[in-house]
């Protein structure tokens, strides 16, 4: 049983018994929580009488309650844990979550598969009994010496007679520098962003330290283009004077993080920044150069001589404003400093970059070892190059997957330089042949996405292919939330009948995308979309479920008999549109469904000799991806998906699975009532079998 409460700041005390027994005493929730804050009580209690009674006993003004959850608990011993992501960031050593019994039996638990990381320092406890309702903390601590930099991560699985979980661990290894700090401009609130970097709350300046002098804060809950870190612009600072770093002297970067969160005309705002005397902007009018809600980084390099650095804003029209500032001293000798470390082509990518910045001071001399390059990468260009003092330079690589066989492709190339090495993982994916595959930009030309992946132009329907009945085109310029493909949503068919497609029989995936591109408010455009003659979206209104310039996307798993799948669409207030249609065969295999999300369970394959989870497709993803996996053999399997935060978000899978290979579709609309955050989310497989248990991690992406 558990209670969710919030406050309001005034004397409130009462009592609530549960089947006769006391639960709270005295509770006053000010006093626990604060006002506006969330409080959350859980018990176990035993009913015999059929029914569970939860009395509530007025001692100060009247009791109150704002959500009750009431979930039934097995007589066997259960395993509970919270935290089950541990980010320990740049400086923390030990950590801790807690492990719960929320069964009725006792729990025998123990910590499973040792880990081998040679950074993991100490588990304590290591294994426990607990009775019904009782927890206990385990701490963690881990040794960041001679540790590389680099971000590291690691797991922990907890197995117990009442199930098992498993526990992410992450730390971050930053190279050695002097000084470096990030200010969340305008927010009383530190934020860790997507690559594990901790941005402080912003304050006012005293010395020997940091902060700003002057200005007032401003924050928005709107989405920010251009980023994963939309609570980084989402506060600001405005009307400053300045913000001051007391450090040494020496060369110093700034990063400075802006984005236009409340204007939307040229002209409204207008300023002037100066770094120690030094103007670096001039008539800087945000929205003139990127528009409303984007995000955008301005980067200066500049040397200190009197300890302190000062950064000043100058009003031109209405007042100057900051989201973000980082500040890093500069090396005197070269660093070679590599972004992104890792790139991930995914099943359908040919061409990805990464970026070699000089961090330090000097010239950096670069080049690929020459060891080893692996026989899929087709090309590396450039492949060495000299970068003076804060330069940067783009590296592209290609692969080919043709002669490759099915599967997944891990490896990595080196770099060296006189400024360190650093290596870039690369990985992709092989498919298995598609027999049917077909993607539509409609109301729009030939495009082929950031993933690889080849958009027809958009045609009408001729016996034996496929195309729209009736309708027109409207195309817009403005970019596109919630998406890396705008293109793909900023063209529409709309006003049409239906779309037809001439395909074999069999099982088909049906991947909707749609964007409001045109209406600014809901009520205005509602339909209706039917496939195969089975109704899929009831009074949809793309406004309400998404805003204005937003991608949102439906999937589907329909069988076609009859050699032709159609989707029609039926106006109910203004035209239907849709903006790009997906349809993907899937090979063999019968409709299932397990807990609400599709699964498909393919037959007459060769059995997998070996357990595996496969990386995400699509990924990036919104708001939908297809999670695959194989099992050489029967097992306990349970799926669960987290955020970079280690929130559990949803289960996908927990019991028996015979052996075999599965896809899962996992729509995250389903498992948050608000627009979910873009950025990092773990699909975290466990399984138990004859052979033993172990467990499998892939990183997802949402995309904006």
């Amino acid at each position: 049983m558990t209670f969710v409460t919030a406050s309001r700041p005034r004397l409130r005390v009462f009592q609530v018994d549960v089947e006769g027994d006391r639960f709270l005493s005295m509770f006053d929730i000010y006093k626990e929580a604060g006002h506006d804050r969330a409080l959350i009580k859980t018990s176990i209690i035993k009913v015999t009488d059929s029914q569970l009674n939860i009395y509530f006993t007025p001692g100060i003004e009247f009791p109150k309650i704002s959500a009750i959850e009431i979930k039934s608990i097995a007589e066997e011993p259960l395993l509970s844990v919270s935290a089950t992501t541990l980010n320990f960031g740049h400086e923390a050593n030990t950590m801790s979550f807690s492990v719960q019994n929320r069964g009725l039996s006792n729990l025998f638990w123990e910590i499973g598969d040792r880990p081998h990381e040679l950074w993991m320092k100490s588990i304590i406890p290591d294994q426990g009994e607990l009775g019904a309702g009782e927890s206990c903390d385990v701490l963690i601590s881990i040794d960041r010496a001679n540790i590389e930099p680099g971000t590291h991560e690691g797991s922990i699985l907890i197995e117990s007679n009442g199930g098992m979980a498993l526990v992410q661990i992450m730390f971050v290894i930053e190279a050695s520098t002097d000084y470096i700090q990030r200010v969340n401009c305008g927010s009383d609130r530190g934020y860790a962003d997507v690559n594990g970097d901790f941005w402080s709350p912003d304050h006012a300046y005293f010395a020997g330290d940091w902060g700003h002098v002057g200005g007032s804060t401003y924050n928005t809950s709107d989405p920010i283009n251009d980023t994963f870190d939309d609570f980084l612009y989402q506060s600001e600072r405005w009307d400053l004077q300045g913000y001051k770093f007391d450090l040494e002297n020496g060369y110093n970067e700034r990063q400075r993080l802006f984005e236009e969160i409340y204007f939307k005309k040229i002209g409204e705002r207008s300023f002037n920044v100066k770094i120690e005397d030094l103007q670096v902007l001039t008539n800087y009018d945000i929205y003139r150069l990127f528009g409303h809600d984007r995000a955008v980084i301005e980067t200066f390099t500049t040397e200190v001589i009197d300890k302190q650095l000062n950064i000043d804003f100058v009003q031109s029209v209405e007042f100057p404003k900051i989201s973000a500032i980082q500040v890093k001293s500069i090396s005197a000798e070269p660093k070679l400093v590599i972004t992104p470390s890792v790139l991930d082509f995914g099943s359908y990518g040919t061409s990805m970059s990464f970026t070699l910045k000089n961090d330090g001071g000097g010239q950096l001399t670069w080049g690929l070892s020459g060891i080893y390059i692996p026989s899929w990468i087709s090309s590396i260009a450039p492949h060495d190059g000299i970068l003076d003092k804060n330069a940067s330079e783009i590296v592209t690589i290609t692969i080919d997957r043709e002669g490759l066989q099915p599967g997944e492709y891990h490896d990595s190339i080196d770099i060296v330089s006189n400024g360190g090495d650093g290596k870039v993982a690369i990985q992709m994916r092989v498919n298995e042949p598609e027999s049917y595959v077909q993607r539509v930009n409609c109301g729009g030309v030939a495009y082929t996405a950031t993933t690889g992946e080849a958009w027809s132009a958009d045609r009408s329907y001729r016996t034996g292919e496929w195309g729209f009945v009736g309708g027109h085109i409207y195309i817009s310029g403005d970019p596109i939330a919630l998406t890396l493909e705008d293109k793909l949503y900023q063209s529409e068919r709309w006003g049409m009948q239906s779309y037809k497609f001439d395909v074999d029989d069999g099982i088909y995936d049906v991947t909707l995308l749609f964007a409001e591109i045109y209406f600014y408010s809901s009520g205005k455009r509602v339909f209706h979309v039917d496939i195969e003659g089975q109704p899929v979206l009831r009074n949809f209104d793309i406004y309400h479920e998404a805003g204005h310039d937003r991608a949102v996307s439906r999937s589907y798993r329909v069988n076609i008999y009859d050699s032709q799948l159609n989707i029609d669409f039926i106006p109910s207030i203004e035209d239907p549109k849709i903006a790009g249609i997906e349809i993907r065969k899937i090979e063999s295999g019968n409709i299932a469904y397990d807990d609400g999300k599709a699964c498909v369970e393919n037959a007459g394959f060769k059995m997998p000799t070996s357990s595996k989870l496969y990386q995400n497709y699509p990924n990036p993803f919104n708001p939908s991806t297809t999670i695959s996996f194989d099992l050489s053999e029967e097992a306990f399997v349970k799926i669960d998906v987290y955020n970079s935060i280690g929130q559990h978000i949803t289960n996908l899978s927990n019991g028996k699975m015979p052996g075999g290979s599965y896809s899962m579709v996992w729509n995250v609309k389903e498992d948050f009532a608000d627009s979910p955050s873009s950025g990092i989310y773990f699909c975290v497989l466990q399984r138990i079998d004859t052979r033993g248990s172990s467990r499998f991690v892939r990183r997802m992406t949402l995309s904006k």
